[in-house]
């Protein structure tokens, strides 16, 4: 139907069925003309908003739990109004927000974009320029005119102070994710063509009264005046306005009508699409004054007779009686129970603070997989209640975690869509009966997932709430309802630091429990963190804040265990709790969980002999982990040995296709995990990357591992002798980790091996090897855990003494490692979020930051140097395959011309690998990313798995060519470069 007859068909269906339009009920805030009935379907403004208002006030009453709800309340307990509660005059608050937040679409600007909804406002009175066009609507986006309207409406109309009206007016420019400039306000106000004069101007604040009606409203704005909303308060805000906008827009719960129909909105209709979205109301713990014992045994799958170790009793009673807000550090060794610690804590501490759920972060996307499973057993246990507990994988592969994929089956059930009286398809919804713990239809996918009640993530996830980007609100009020658990966070880069200190920041300002787990954590890294979470508690709680926290709350302290000694947070004691509050710090030194053991280290200046080395330590059998710094080397140490041990020697990476990388994660855990009934390999040898360094219960005999950082070292040795076993063969009955390419300390000149150096720099590769060299010279032996921190300390502590020979060398290392962290924390701070200043309103928030962006984007300005090129490999040229040892689907024909089935478009998913860094850097990256774009099929642009990927095929034997370099992919060894000669 040509624009012409649109604009005749819906005039003609309005003049039949409402005779007298009415200028406020003519404009439209969203349309549809659907093809199969021919039917034109239509929203009024005026009806959308009061959708969106009414779901703000019920997320607030319904879902936000006890935290965020009276976080939001804070501006209106200060000086509580008589007969009305704090919380109840909040939720009128959100609510108004709804209704205002789209009074931006009563413009000419964005009635222009249908012609023929504009044509009917022209008839009711509000006329547009005949010389306007669709896109002129472009140069007025509908949230800025949102805000100009606003701000001036309670600057004229109510006597509004600028600063006070830019509050309310940052919220309503920013509900589609980035509040507007001001600069952007200033240039709207300079187009009264497409903001719309005289009656345009008389009809939006007429509108504003009507909705501001609504919630009783009228009687509350000029006390709102006058409110202090802190900037942090203000984001969550924000983010209330953002979800109830998009419950609003969603046609399955507030459908569309016909045009010609004039609808009168009742309370049933917000009632009647709340119920149908079905977000379950906050979970609810209940464990804060368990004993520690009863607390272990009902949440984990333990023998009988199991007590509580001494991190986990230490973490539990300090959560039960420390100040909030509040930081929890915990120090520990590999193995001593943290997670089990840090999650019972965590139940503690929501029900303390009023949290409704847990994030738990991790550094790869493997170790969030695998500690997934974990969460998922003790939520099994602790989410029984009215709705359950809703949960949330959060990394770039979820979709292809078979654990998750069945929790978001468990969440969707079919049934129809309509359309005012159409019935017009299919859609997923709730179930009547659902599970303890599962996935929730509407809190899916990268924006709204990190809302669900649990989420498990990588540590992006956490940092990209210090990122400038679109919808990042969202991001802040999944974390602010939540206690956060950050897992292995010495892990974390100088640059990925930069983030994280600011997350931790916003963290603070919102009074979010914090749970950090290190076994081997720097003393300056936790200093600064510790440091950026109570920042971040001083910038959001002035002084009438902490008056509220009770006094009781406040003098509660926590007592030393018998086992423990309590000092400040820079004695070098290990292992230790530390705690940080607005009160300060303090220390619980622990007992050792685990048995003290003496590890033996010995030094080799190269490769060393590694076949005559296993060939000896093994003769009586015997499992030996091999770790090397980057995947070439750990490909070139398998090869040597295969042909001298066949197949007892396995190899690990990141360079392996998903499919492969699980298989090989699966046959690690098995055979090397904690004893089970699996029988555990006689004699075998892993090759491994950083992949097997943290985060795995694994268990070897002996350790050979090219030099690295200290704390890195430690972590690589918490894999030997994890757990106790029968008598280990007698060659490796004793503990003894191999360390290679360490520099002799009297040569003035140390060498270090060149990938090791461009992954971790020279200066702390040095001091390594400094400390293992006076190890060396003290009989070669240290005490483990016991030590843990003294060997920490002196791998990162500047003032040690160092070999006299290495002075100079030293020196410069230094200085070029400065230099490189300052260069590094420099490029971070181009996207990093500005710290909370609870002066502030958002207007600018976000300035700069992209106006749209996806989790690899993010993913990449938060991981310096980690923005590869993933490829997904098929076989064939022509003709594409799924790779052949695919499970069930393997050598099936992939068509190019139509969306492939979901079987096969996630097998296809699950051949995704990461190409070698040679191809990802410069001119050569360009050149590999045109010839990729290229090869892009246009069909699977549609597939949620497989849209915007890369591939790659395999011609033949595995071998690929590209960018005029051979590529060469088989299981055992994963994805190389080979020459093409």
């Amino acid at each position: 139907m040509r624009a012409g007859e649109a604009t005749a068909a819906v005039r003609g269906m309005m003049s039949e069925r409402s005779v007298n339009v009415s200028r406020i009920g003519s404009p439209w805030a969203k349309s549809l003309f659907d093809e199969s009935s021919g039917l034109h379907l239509w929203l009024p403004l005026e009806t959308h908003l009061q959708d969106a208002g009414g779901v703000g006030r019920l997320l607030v009453h319904e879902w936000l739990g006890p935290a965020v709800r009276d976080m939001v309340a804070g501006p209106f307990a200060a000086t509580p109004l008589p007969g009305t509660a704090p919380a109840e005059e909040a939720e009128r608050f959100v609510a108004w927000l709804g209704c205002l937040h789209d009074v931006g679409k009563l413009t000419p600007a964005f009635a222009i974009k249908n012609r023929a909804l504009a044509g009917v406002m022209d008839d009711a009175g509000l006329r547009v320029d005949r010389r306007l066009m669709p896109e002129d609507s472009r140069n007025l986006r509908h949230g800025v005119a949102g805000q100009l309207i606003t701000e001036r409406w309670l600057i004229e109309r109510h006597g509004w102070s600028k600063e006070q009206a830019r509050v309310v007016g940052g919220i309503v420019g920013g509900h589609h994710g980035i509040p507007p400039s001001l600069t952007e306000v200033q240039m709207a106000a300079a187009r009264p063509d497409l903001m719309g004069r005289g009656t345009w101007e008389d009809t939006r604040r007429e509108l504003l009264a009507q909705v501001s009606r609504l919630h009783d409203v009228d009687r509350y704005l000029e006390r709102w005046g006058t409110l202090t909303i802190p900037q942090h308060v203000q984001v969550l805000m924000s983010a209330l306005v953002i979800v109830a906008d998009w419950i609003a827009s969603n046609t399955d719960f507030f459908p569309l009508f016909p045009v010609g129909t004039t609808p009168t909105v009742a309370t049933d209709r917000t009632v009647r699409g709340w119920s149908q979205v079905a977000l379950p109301p906050p979970w609810v713990p209940t464990a804060a004054h368990l004993p520690v014992a009863d607390l272990l045994q009902s949440r984990f799958e333990l023998p009988e007779g199991s007590a509580p170790r001494p991190c986990q009793r230490a973490t539990v009673e300090t959560a039960q009686a420390m100040g909030l807000p509040g930081l929890l550090v915990l120090e520990d060794a590999m193995g001593s129970g943290k997670t089990e610690a840090a999650l019972l804590a965590a139940e503690v501490l929501a029900e303390r603070s009023g949290a409704s759920g847990v994030f738990f972060a991790l550094p790869t996307m493997a170790t969030a997989d695998a500690t997934f499973g974990r969460v998922m057993r003790w939520l099994d246990r602790i989410a029984a209640g009215p709705g359950g507990a809703t949960v949330s994988l959060a990394h770039g592969r979820a979709a292809l975690n078979v654990g998750y994929r069945d929790l978001r089956r468990a969440g969707r059930t079919i049934d129809a869509v309509t359309q005012g009286d159409l019935n017009i398809g299919e859609r997923l919804l709730i179930h009547d009966e659902l599970p303890s713990v599962y996935a929730h239809v509407w809190l899916s996918g990268r924006k709204k997932g990190p809302l669900s009640d649990f989420v498990v993530g990588t540590i992006d996830q956490v940092l990209l709430a210090a990122l400038r980007s679109p919808h990042l609100a969202l991001r802040h009020l999944g974390l602010a309802r939540k206690v956060v658990i950050l897992d292995e966070v010495h892990a974390s880069s100088a640059y990925m630091n930069v983030f994280l200190r600011r997350a931790l920041q916003w963290l603070g300002a919102y009074g979010v429990p914090t749970i950090l787990l290190s076994a081997t954590l720097p003393s300056a890294l936790r200093h600064s963190l510790v440091e950026a979470y109570l920042k971040g508690v001083r910038a959001a709680a002035p002084a009438d804040r902490l008056a509220r926290l009770s006094a009781a709350q406040r003098r509660r302290r926590t007592a030393p265990p018998e086992e423990a000694g309590v000092g400040d947070s820079s004695d070098p004691a290990y292992p230790v709790l530390t705690m940080a509050t607005t009160h300060g710090l303090e220390s619980r030194y622990l007992a050792n969980a685990l048995p003290s053991s003496r590890v033996g280290w010995e030094l080799w200046p190269d490769d060393g002999d590694l076949v005559g080395e296993l060939r000896g330590c093994l003769r009586g059998g015997g499992c030996v982990l091999i770790v090397c710094n980057t995947v070439r080397r750990a490909q070139a140490a398998y090869r040597g040995l295969r042909a001298e041990f066949g197949g007892d020697v396995h190899l690990m990476h990141s360079r392996f296709i998903i499919h492969d990388r699980l298989r090989n994660d699966a046959w690690l855990r098995s055979n090397f995990g904690p004893p089970n009934d699996a029988e555990r390999p006689r004699r075998s040898i892993v090759v491994a990357t950083q992949v097997a360094e943290q985060s795995l219960d694994i268990d070897f005999d002996l350790l050979i591992t090219d030099l690295a950082p200290m704390d890195l070292l430690l972590q690589r040795v918490g894999r030997l002798h994890r757990h106790a076993r029968p008598p280990r063969p007698a060659t490796v009955g004793t503990p003894r980790c191999v360390v290679r390419h360490v520099p002799d300390v009297t040569d003035p000149v140390p060498q270090t091996e060149k990938g090791a150096s461009a992954i971790y720099g020279d200066y702390l590769l040095l001091r390594a090897a400094a400390v293992l060299a006076e190890v060396a010279q003290t009989g070669g032996w240290t005490e483990l855990p016991t030590q843990i921190a003294s060997l920490v300390a002196a791998g990162y502590d500047d003032d040690t003494v160092t070999p006299p020979t290495w002075a100079a060398a030293l020196g410069q290392a230094r200085q070029e490692d400065q230099r490189r962290r300052q260069m590094t924390e420099s490029g971070a701070k181009t996207w990093l979020l500005s710290a909370p200043n609870a002066s502030r309103d958002l207007v600018g928030w976000l300035d700069s930051a992209p106006r749209a962006s996806d989790d690899a984007q993010g993913r990449a300005r938060v991981r310096e140097g980690e923005d590869g090129i993933d490829v997904l490999l098929v076989e064939g040229s022509t003709e594409l395959r799924v790779l052949s040892w695919i499970d069930q689907v393997g050598g099936e024909v992939v068509p190019t011309d139509v969306l492939p089935d979901l079987r096969l478009a996630r097998a296809v998913a699950m051949s995704a690998v990461a190409l070698p860094a040679s191809f990802t850097r410069g001119a050569r990256a360009d050149a590999v990313l045109t010839e990729l774009e290229q090869l892009m099929i246009p069909a699977w642009q549609r597939s949620p798995l497989l849209a915007g990927q890369l591939i790659l095929p395999l011609i033949k034997d595995g071998v690929a060519t590209l960018a005029g370099r051979r590529l060469v992919y088989d299981q055992t060894t994963g994805l190389e470069e080979v020459s093409l000669d």
